[in-house]
């Protein structure tokens, strides 16, 4: 996908689809990892590189719904999928 700028915007696949969406097109594949995060009322899915680590990934994402990550309590409640 091409912004309006002629800048590649990098979108997404859903891999249970047939492999003719991806038909002349250029595939990157990045390692990433994903996980749900639970405030409150909303969850949230947050994608992160696995060389960062938490705080510099949640730090932002906390900051940005009104909480301070050295004053949030984080939980882990449930084992990896």
């Amino acid at each position: 996908m091409v912004s309006s700028d002629g800048i590649s915007v990098l979108q997404s696949i859903d891999v249970t689809n047939n492999s003719t969406t991806v038909v002349g097109r250029e595939l990157c594949l990045h390692k990433c990892v994903v996980f749900r995060l639970g405030l409150g009322s909303k969850t949230l899915a947050v994608r992160a590189d696995p060389d960062v680590c938490v705080k510099d990934v949640l730090s932002p994402v906390l900051l940005k719904y009104g909480f301070i990550f050295e004053r949030t309590v984080i939980h882990i409640v449930s084992k990896p999928v």
